[in-house]
């Protein structure tokens, strides 16, 4: 039975807190493994006077000094972290299978890279390989302690090669929980793992479940894979250590150059030497790989496909023709022509089968020319030199001479005629025009009113309606009138015989409408209706609206309604006199000042004569009112209506800001999130002791001067009835038939079954 302590996984080798999986410097990684080297030889030196144990440590203590010197390195390495599951996560086992979901992210890089792939470990055996994406899923992971481990990789030289930072791969471990019987079952948690401890625990209400936790050799952590261990050491007999000679390297592969450098694994490829045709590809398109089995060595052919071609640009792709545009595309040799149409490698390409031209093609600059040839017969360089008084005329004058491309072109003139009959004017197809030859040049003169069809006969008039009246083939122009109002063309026309109305011509269209510099004007009586009861109206002989006034009180305006009183306001309401207190003006005897507004002190001014309506401060009308806008986001404000007065209730949890959500304690976290507080506990914030509570009774906190939880083993003050371990040597009894447990950090020491002393009596 393993006697071994249910410890933290925190000091397994590998297995790195957040703080610990820090950047390295390119320069402090080659320093390191020298540093290291140096050590070792000065320990080997010096005086054996400590145990081994403590030189190790000593040894362990002066490289995490130089790895924290280290954190401080390059910020911009591949870093690969795994995001889920957490380390030492305990996952409840599955019926039939137990698959994990591992979530990952790769930093300082992008993600993914062509040739690049992510290794995906269990307890050293390769489960898969991520090309894309950030999961990779392990279908069944047995019961027990498991090590997953994530390694970056790059295709080279026709191998997978990982990574050298340290960062470049990340690790941790899970646990997969199954349920077990009592304290003293020692079979159904047994996992199997050599680096792992077991034991039934107890889970309260009788339930029991497996758990686990990582074994020490000799004080030293255990390992089952090199992924345990820091970058270049070698898991040896189940301990993480540094290679002391090459043969320690040796990777089982016979293309790699293995040796241990300053304590350290190096396996270099050697990119010629092979063992199978796979290791030789060497990702051309256009080579033949394969292996020299009997040599060992790679050996790449060409694949006799003259048009292959690898990337674009390719020199095989170069057809040596100066006027093609040579590509290589979907690894073939693709030729197309330039866009200069006069590009040329010889006089050949620049024939253009044009007598009058010498053509040549200027090598320099591979451009084709074509000069006049002046001995040929027919050869122009202008239009004169093919007409009359020209050298190459061809006295014929129903032909067009000109000059095209250095010779003479002859073209029939269409439109030629003579009077003597032999080129009479051809006919135009149009029966409204009289054809007839003038000065050897064919006219075709339209008969006026002619037309074929109404577009014929537009006479540019908008008010005619444009029509041919055909008779035959032919017809003449009709245009008949549209009268006003319906269309017009000057103000004149547009006369609706109302004297008091303007009568205008907008856009070929009559329109009429009110004078406005007759304001008054009428044509009968019934158009001077007021609307006023106290009024006679009528139509005066000058077209003028007339209203008399029949009674005293009756009125047009305020003007008319002066009562003479200064403490009254005068005006004309449906057409009456009407005369009202004036809120503005008082005295001694007329105070009457109410404007009626509740929140308004209304008095009279005796000196000045004038009514005063001082506001009340904090009054108002309603809720919208000003005077209630306190400007504060997390308040609603009202006016009571009642008692005219403003109200500020106060939102709950409102804030308008991060400072508003303060709530005086150390421990959280206060901030404003869409209006609304938030208060986050910070974990392991404490400021007294019974704020460090832990699930074990042996593993109690206190609260530092930094307000931070610190926990310990309570080893000298146990609580009542409890034995408390930080290591399983704080549990043994003494007991030949006990097996000696810490479990959760409080020891136990079940009885072993069929165990028994010699001497004791057997029932």
């Amino acid at each position: 039975m393993r006697r071994v302590s249910l410890l933290s996984d925190a000091g397994r080798t590998g297995i790195r807190s957040p703080e610990v999986r820090r950047k390295k410097p390119r320069w402090l990684r080659a320093v390191l493994p020298l540093a290291a080297a140096a050590m070792l030889a000065a320990c080997a030196e010096a005086p054996q006077s400590g145990p081994a144990d403590a030189q190790y440590d000593t040894l362990t203590e002066i490289l995490d000094v130089l790895w924290s010197f280290e954190s401080l390195g390059a910020a911009n390495d591949p870093t690969v972290v795994i995001t889920d599951p957490l380390n030492s996560q305990y996952i409840p086992a599955g019926v039939a299978a137990t698959p994990v979901t591992v979530t990952f992210s790769v930093l300082n890089w992008a993600w993914p890279q062509d040739g690049h792939a992510i290794n995906v470990y269990l307890d050293d055996v390769l489960q898969e390989q991520v090309a894309g994406g950030t999961t990779s899923v392990i279908p069944d992971v047995p019961k027990g302690y498991h090590v997953v481990a994530l390694a970056l990789v790059a295709y080279v030289d026709g191998q997978w090669v990982e990574y050298s930072n340290p960062e470049s791969r990340d690790t941790l471990v899970i646990k997969i929980q199954s349920p077990c019987f009592s304290e003293m079952d020692y079979t159904t948690c047994d996992d199997g793992i050599p680096c792992s401890v077991e034991a039934c625990v107890p889970q309260g209400g009788g339930v029991f479940k497996c758990g686990y936790g990582p074994k020490t050799i000799n004080g030293k952590p255990c390992c089952v894979s090199r992924y345990e261990c820091s970058p270049g050491w070698l898991c040896t007999a189940n301990v993480c250590t540094q290679c002391l000679s090459d043969s320690e390297c040796d990777d089982g592969n016979k293309c790699t150059a293995d040796t241990c450098v300053a304590g350290l694994c190096k396996n270099v490829k050697d990119p010629d030497c092979c063992v199978t045709d796979a290791d030789c590809v060497d990702g051309k398109y256009c080579t033949v790989d394969s292996c020299d089995l009997a040599n060992e060595k790679c050996l790449h052919f060409d694949n006799g496909d003259p048009i292959c071609c690898e990337t674009e640009p390719d020199p095989k792709c170069d057809d040596k023709d100066y006027c093609t545009i040579d590509k290589c595309i979907a690894h073939e040799c693709r030729h197309g022509p330039v866009a200069d149409p006069e590009c040329c490698n010889s006089s050949d390409d620049c024939k253009d089968g044009n007598p009058c031209t010498t053509d040549t093609c200027d090598l320099a600059q591979h451009t084709c020319s074509h000069l006049k040839d002046p001995g040929m017969a027919g050869c122009c360089t202008v239009h004169t030199d093919c007409g009359p008084g020209g050298t190459w005329d061809d006295k014929d004058p129903s032909t067009i001479d000109y000059c095209k491309d250095f010779l003479c072109q002859h073209a029939f003139n269409p439109a030629y005629c003579d009077d003597s009959g032999a080129f009479p004017c051809l006919p135009d197809a149009n029966p409204c025009t009289v054809d007839e030859c003038v000065a050897n040049v064919c006219k075709h003169n339209v008969v006026a009113g002619c037309c074929l069809s109404d577009k014929g006969c537009k006479d540019e008039d908008v008010c005619t309606v444009d029509s041919c009246v055909l008779q035959g083939q032919t017809g003449t122009c009709k245009h008949t009138p549209i009268a006003p109002p319906l269309c017009c063309n000057l103000d004149a026309e547009c006369n609706d015989g109302n004297l008091c109305n303007l009568d205008k011509c907008i856009n070929h269209v009559c329109r009429y409408g009110p004078d406005p510099k007759l304001p008054d004007c009428c044509q009968v009586d019934l158009e001077c209706n007021d609307s006023c009861a106290c009024t006679d109206d009528y139509c005066d002989p000058s077209h003028t609206c007339q209203h008399t006034l029949l009674t005293p009180d009756c009125c047009y305006s305020a003007a008319g309604c002066d009562d003479g009183d200064p403490y009254t306001v005068d005006s004309c309401k449906s057409c009456k006199c009407v005369h009202d207190s004036s809120p503005v003006i008082c005295n001694e005897f007329y105070t009457a000042c109410d404007d009626k507004n509740p929140c308004t002190v209304d008095t009279c001014d005796l000196i000045l004569g004038l009514c005063q309506h001082m506001f009340k401060p904090g009054c108002c009308l309603n809720d919208k009112d000003v005077a209630c806008n306190d400007n504060k986001a997390c308040t609603v404000d009202k006016c009571d209506l009642a008692t005219h007065t403003c109200t500020h209730d106060v939102i709950a949890d409102c804030c308008g800001q991060d400072s508003d959500c303060d709530d005086g304690k150390l421990c959280t976290s206060d901030a404003c999130v869409a209006k609304s507080c938030k208060h986050i506990t910070i974990a392991g914030c404490c400021t007294k002791k019974e704020d460090c509570t832990s699930p074990y009774p042996c593993y109690v906190g206190t609260c530092n001067a930094q307000n931070k939880c610190i926990y310990s083993v309570e080893l000298f003050n146990p609580p009542p009835g409890k034995t408390c371990c930080s290591t399983v040597q704080d549990c043994y009894d003494g007991k030949v038939c006990t097996s000696d447990l810490c479990i959760d950090y409080e020891c136990k020491n079940p009885d072993i079954t069929n165990c028994c002393v010699p001497g004791d009596e057997v029932p």
